[in-house]
């Protein structure tokens, strides 16, 4: 279990935090396998997941403990201990409690789960879906949200062609801005179970991207008996905040998925179409001979540039003509100077639209060719 997981020294911090909460003697053999335990539990929740799924053996020894006086306060099968066991799953208190407010609300709801791999139609069809609700009932007040800035661009791109019930264009919104999000209310929303939003069906795009937390809070204030549909890719990359949700729930309800297999942008035996199925299916050895070996267009190699080289490559891109602005300035040398004189409302709107104009995209946090070291950089 732990062996395969990887226990950051948070985890750890965790663990020695639950071990010597308990009533157990530091040191003993109960004391050490329930900071183990907690060690793993919270291991798995940092890789995105919503429990640590317990081997035979561990889920005897969970057990064991959890019938322990001593233990009681943080490890039980029910209650308010800091770890709840569930069979052979040993979650950490909150997201139990998150996943029961979850299964609840969502039981008063009419909801569906439309999943599929990119180019499969998944948007293609929930705009049918919703087509089709709006002919049956025009006055339907339909919303359309995805938890990310980006996500939201693609969603109103994908919802060309339909319309609110003002005649207007329908639009995608971030989670957090049609729930009312507001730094002064400390992670809290406008909207909730006492002040519900205002929509008949709710269309979600890029579940796999949404955590447990959130997911939980947007469903309490959805309205009882309002329709939503999901949408996402289970094995796309999880949210970053704990609580692979969209992928669970896949799994917990097969009976409300309709799975989208067949996809439209390449097909499933092109270089590509097999590439990406054999990462899907984590043969990443196999994966990375299919991408050395072709001679596809579809994969197109570039050596990175040494460090030294990085920065004047990176500002010759920059500078480029391709984010020119339409009098001959550059996109990246205004938005670099825009706020030497001070700041106001409409620098900061003028800032966004000239970010719009390009993106440096990176393949991890740290690192020489990491977002921290390209922002240092320019």
């Amino acid at each position: 279990m732990s062996d395969i997981l990887e226990i950051t020294p948070l985890d750890r911090v965790f663990g020695k935090f639950a071990a010597g909460s308990s009533g157990l003697i530091p040191g003993s053999g109960d004391y050490r396998e329930l900071e183990r335990l907690a060690e793993a539990a919270s291991a798995a929740v940092s890789a995105g997941g919503v429990y640590l799924a317990l081997t035979p053996e561990d889920e005897k020894i969970a057990g064991k403990l959890s019938s322990m006086p001593e233990v009681e306060m943080i490890l039980s099968c029910g209650g308010k201990s800091l770890l709840n066991l569930k069979k052979n799953k040993l979650y950490l208190h909150c997201f139990h409690e998150y996943l029961k407010h979850t299964a609840g609300k969502l039981a008063r709801l009419d909801w569906k789960i439309i999943s599929g791999g990119p180019g499969t139609g998944k948007t293609t069809l929930a705009k049918q879906l919703i087509a089709a609700e709006t002919a049956v009932c025009p006055a339907l007040k339909i919303r359309c949200a995805a938890p990310t800035g980006k996500a939201k661009e693609r969603l109103t791109e994908s919802l060309s062609g339909l319309f609110t019930t003002d005649g207007s264009a329908l639009a995608g919104e971030t989670i957090h801005m049609m729930l009312g999000y507001s730094p002064a209310r400390r992670g809290l929303f406008r909207h909730n179970r006492d002040n519900p939003l205002s929509v008949d069906l709710l269309l979600v795009d890029e579940m796999s991207m949404v955590p447990l937390k959130l997911f939980a809070q947007l469903l309490d204030a959805l309205p009882d008996g309002c329709k939503l549909y999901l949408l996402g890719d289970p094995f796309q990359l999880s949210a970053v905040e704990p609580g692979a949700v969209f992928a669970e729930l896949c799994r917990i309800f097969p009976d409300k998925v309709t799975e989208l297999t067949v996809n439209h942008r390449f097909p499933a035996n092109s270089p590509l179409g097999i590439a990406a199925s054999a990462i899907r299916n984590g043969n990443l050895d196999e994966a990375r001979m299919r991408i050395i070996s072709s001679d596809s267009d579809d994969f197109r190699f570039r050596p990175l540039p040494r460090k030294s080289e990085l920065e004047h490559r990176l500002r010759n891109k920059l500078y480029s003509p391709v984010i020119e602005l339409e009098d001959g300035r550059h996109a990246f040398a205004e938005l670099s100077g825009i706020f030497r004189d001070g700041v106001d409302d409409k620098k900061i709107e003028l800032a966004f639209q000239l970010a719009e104009r390009f993106k440096i995209l990176a393949p991890a946090a740290s690192g020489n060719y990491g977002t921290e070291a390209l922002n240092h950089l320019v």
